[in-house]
Parts: structure tokens; C-alpha cells; sequence
């Protein structure tokens, strides 16, 4: 048998050419795979590292900023939502970081309901403030128990959660002091939550929160509005650590013309922010830390893209002329409506550097020595037949104080004439400086009530005798709103007291040639 032998021949050129082709494309591609890995590390490196950069950078602005603060709150508080930004607030955040760099101490803020007011004052800013001191002490209360509850919750919610730890590693709650109600740090700064009515006897904070003190509907009913006014004058301004450093805060839509907001405002000395839904004349707002400068056009709504025409619409329809100027509008009138129109005070954009003439008006508390009611002290000037309110004084002040305001206001305003009510704390006032002072008094019998005394002026008023800043041009005039308010309030009582002194005013101006006035 023959066994048949294979002859293996040596591969061809063409044959190594290909197999070591084949061979450097296998070492390409895997050499291409290792770039490419490389690659993907790189990026994501990259991405790891923009995220951890991002992370750093908004934990920075959180800490040193409130709204940026306010977006991570929100979507902390309710992650179903979709959070919308808008100017007013940046202007409510702005001014609550003022209030903390100790710029303003005493504030009001009205604006309409779900805007966005209670999670930047209430529960935004105790926990940042924590977060930034954790010593702080703050106070928070609201109409109704449950509400402040659920307020309080939602602020332990976010100083618990991860972000915030990373952003403020340095407050930390105690375990044994963690309560729905009150929760304190391991530095001895707390928040507690307290309802209007309730008793808070031997607690007191740096920092007092008021968010919707009346429940809007019991708005209405006089017992209600009282009942709340008392406990805020009783009760809750008692509640500061010290007098002269402690923050009152109170954000509310408004209701009725004494409402909570109403009744500070009357006592004087609040920053008082007004955001209707609507703008009623062209308005110019300026952030105060960025001096942002925003401007409302007249009919321009607070924020279309959440609340347009449509929606105003309705809202006028179930609310109403007289729930929609309060709750919407901010600016709460009689529901009879005001006997005064502020569309009949011509305004003046820059006041004169010189007066022919100047005139004080002052309405005294009804008693010597007492503190319950305010003295208001007006200031008119004159330019030929053209006069100007240029200034309103108001404080609640002992008698002591008033004399030597009435000095101080004498100095700075150099007047002609000085017209004071002889009546109760008038006549001591009257006769202590004509004693001892140059000041022009010139004294005021009053005849009549306070309301006809002003209804037999109104005509002078409706021929334009008086003009008012424009708070376009004069934002630096604090005063101007409530005076604004006042007018459009008359005859209801908060009113009186500046509404005495501009009727006071108008009669001497036809009268001042007698030295002793009856009306």
C-alpha cells in the first residue's frame, strides 16, 4: 500500500500580505478601543467633574443668596411642581436678605394669595437663616395651629434633607429637641411655630414671622379683626429678645382696611411692600441689594404666564369690587366706598428747593402723656398760589417725645406757621412752646367731628388746592402710601388722625389771617 504524501508549500506573498493587513487592522481596532475608552473616561471625568463644579457653585450661591435658595426649597417642598420664577420674587427675597444685613428691621409684605410668599418668607428664609447662624432664634406663626404646623414641617423637611446638609454642614438638629412644632440646632437656634390666639408666655426669638395672621373669612367680621389686632399688640410684640435689634416681619394678602397690615401700619415704622396682581399706573420697583430696576407698565399683570387675563378676569367675577381690591389689588377700601379720590391731588415729580411758605399740621394723641393713640405731624409748602405736601411725622409717643419732635421738625422745616388743636395734649403742647420756643403755634379750636370737619373741606381738594408726590418720582417717601391709603379709607377711624391734619390745614389756608381758628 502506498501512502500518498501532502506537499505543503510555503504561503505566498499575496497570502502574508493579506494575513499581516489583517493583523495590523485587528491591532487598529484594538488600539482604536483603547482610545476610545480613554475617550469615555475623559468625558466622563469631565461631566463627574462639571457636576461636582455645578453642585459647589449653586451650594455657594445658596448660601450667600435666598432665591436661589427659594428654587431648591420649592422643588424640595413639592417635586411635583413646576417651579415658574418671576421678578417679585427676587424682590421679596432681596429684601428679606436686607432685612438680615440688618437694613430694615421692621417690614410688611402684601401680595395676592399663591404667589409665592409663603415659602420665601416662612420657610425658606428660617431655614437659610439657620443655615447661615445656627444660633438664630425665629418665631413663626400663623392664623390657625394646623397651619403653622404644616409651615413647620415643611421647613424641618428642608433642613433635613441631604442638599442642605451639604450646604450648611454646620447646623444640625438635636435629636432630643426635634418636634413638629419646635426644633432646636446643636448651637441653641430654633424655629418655633405658634397660631394667633395661642399662648407663647415665656418664649421669644431675634426674628418674627407672621404669615396670614387672620383667617381671610372671618376678615369681615369685627370680633375676628379685633380679636387678632389684640393679640398682636398684647402678645406677639412682646416676644422679642430685645426691643432694638428684633426683626418683625408680616407677609398677608390684604383684607380689610384694619386688618393685621392696616394695624401696623397705623402705628408706623414698617417698610411696607405693596405687589398688587395689576399694575394701577406705571411703577418703577428697585431691588434693594442689586438695584435691579424693574417697571410695571399700567395694566401690566404681576405674572402673566402663570396668572394672564383670563384667569384676572375670574378673579375679579368671584371675588368681586371690593374682595379683588383687597385680596388682589392690596389696597382694601369701605365697603361703601371712600368719600376722597386720590384722582383729585394733582403730583409733582421733584419738590421744590424753596417754598414761599411752610406750614406744620399736627393732630395730638387725645390724652397727655398717653401712647395708645399716634400723633401725626403734616408738612405743607407753598410756591405762589401752589401747595405741596411735602412730609408726614407719625409716632406713638409720650409726651416728652412729641415736644421735643415738634423742636426737631420745627428746626429742620424752619415753618411760618404751626398749627396745632387746642384740645387735650394740644393745649399743654401749645402753651409749653410759646413758653419756651420761637415756633410760629398758631392754636386750633376744633368744632365738630372729625369726619365733617373733613366732608366741608372736600371741595378744596376736588379743585386740585393740594399736590401729592408721584411715587415714580419719590420713592424715598415712605409715607406717601399710607397717606394714599388713608385717603381712600376716609371715613373709616384708622384714618383720622392724618386725615385731621390735611382738613385742619385747608381751613387755616382760608382763615389764616385770624390768629385763633373755630371749625
Amino acid at each position: 500500500m502506498s501512502v500518498l504524501k501532502r506537499k505543503v508549500g510555503r504561503p505566498s506573498n499575496a497570502d502574508i500580505e493579506k494575513r499581516k493587513e489583517e493583523s495590523e487592522a485587528i491591532a487598529k481596532r484594538a488600539d482604536d478601543l483603547v482610545k476610545r475608552e480613554e475617550k469615555i473616561k475623559k468625558r466622563f471625568l469631565v461631566i463627574v467633574r462639571s457636576e461636582v463644579s455645578k453642585a459647589l457653585i449653586e451650594r455657594k450661591l445658596m448660601q450667600k443668596h435666598i432665591s436661589p435658595f427659594v428654587r431648591k426649597v420649592f422643588s424640595t417642598i413639592d417635586p411635583g411642581a413646576t417651579y415658574n420664577h418671576n421678578w417679585h420674587i427676587d424682590l421679596i427675597c432681596e429684601y428679606l436678605e436686607a432685612v438680615w444685613l440688618g437694613q430694615f428691621r421692621k417690614i410688611i409684605f402684601n401680595l395676592p394669595p399663591r404667589f409665592m410668599k409663603t415659602i420665601p418668607v416662612t420657610i425658606a428664609f428660617p431655614a437659610w437663616g439657620l443655615g447661615k447662624k445656627p444660633e438664630e432664634q425665629f418665631i413663626c406663626g400663623s392664623y390657625a395651629a394646623p397651619l403653622a404646623l404644616k409651615h413647620s414641617l415643611y421647613c424641618r423637611t428642608v433642613m433635613e434633607s441631604d442638599w442642605y446638609k451639604a450646604t450648611f454642614p454646620e447646623t444640625i438638629i438635636r435629636s432630643d429637641q426635634n418636634e413638629k412644632a419646635q426644633y432646636m440646632t446643636e448651637k441653641m437656634g430654633f424655629r418655633r411655630a405658634v397660631s394667633v390666639g395661642g399662648s407663647i408666655t415665656g418664649d421669644g426669638g431675634n426674628f418674627k414671622i407672621l404669615d396670614d395672621p387672620i383667617n381671610p373669612k372671618e376678615a369681615l367680621s369685627d370680633l375676628s379683626r379685633m380679636e387678632a389686632n389684640r393679640w398682636l399688640d398684647q402678645t406677639w410684640s412682646s416676644r422679642g429678645n430685645d426691643p432694638k435689634t428684633c426683626v418683625d416681619i408680616l407677609v398677608m394678602q390684604r383684607l380689610h382696611v384694619d386688618d393685621p397690615t392696616g394695624h401696623l401700619l397705623s402705628k408706623g415704622g414698617y417698610k411696607h411692600i405693596v405687589i398688587p396682581q395689576k399694575a394701577e399706573k406705571k411703577t418703577i420697583i428697585i431691588m434693594p441689594i442689586t438695584k435691579t430696576k424693574i417697571v410695571r407698565e399700567e395694566g401690566e399683570l404681576l405674572h402673566e404666564g402663570r396668572f394672564g387675563e383670563k384667569e384676572n378676569k375670574e378673579a375679579e367675577i368671584n371675588l368681586g369690587s371690593y374682595g379683588y381690591a383687597g385680596q388682589q389689588q392690596q389696597r382694601p377700601t369701605p365697603l361703601g366706598g371712600g368719600r376722597i379720590s386720590l384722582e383729585d391731588f394733582p403730583r409733582y415729580k421733584q419738590q421744590p428747593v424753596e417754598f414761599d411758605e411752610i406750614v406744620l399740621s399736627a393732630d395730638t394723641a387725645q390724652k397727655e402723656k398717653e401712647i395708645n393713640d399716634p400723633s401725626v405731624i403734616s408738612v405743607f409748602g407753598r410756591v405762589k398760589a401752589k401747595w405741596y405736601l411735602i412730609h408726614i411725622w407719625k409716632m406713638r409717643a409720650k409726651y416728652p417725645t412729641l415736644k421735643r419732635s415738634c423742636v426737631s421738625l420745627s428746626n429742620k422745616f424752619k415753618p411760618d406757621a404751626f398749627l396745632i388743636e387746642d384740645k387735650s395734649s394740644g393745649s399743654s403742647l401749645i402753651q409749653d412752646l410759646q413758653e419756651s420756643t420761637t415756633i410760629p403755634v398758631v392754636a386750633i379750636e376744633p368744632e365738630a367731628d372729625k369726619i365733617t370737619r373733613m366732608d366741608t373741606q372736600t371741595p378744596s381738594i376736588e379743585a386740585g388746592l393740594i399736590s401729592l408726590p408721584d411715587p415714580l418720582w419719590n420713592p424715598d417717601k415712605g409715607w406717601l402710601a399710607y397717606f394714599e391709603e388713608c385717603l381712600m379709607h376716609f371715613p373709616e377711624p384708622n384714618s383720622w388722625d392724618e386725615i385731621d391734619t390735611l382738613s385742619q390745614f385747608i381751613k387755616w389756608t382760608k382763615t389764616k389771617e385770624t390768629k385763633i381758628e373755630v371749625w
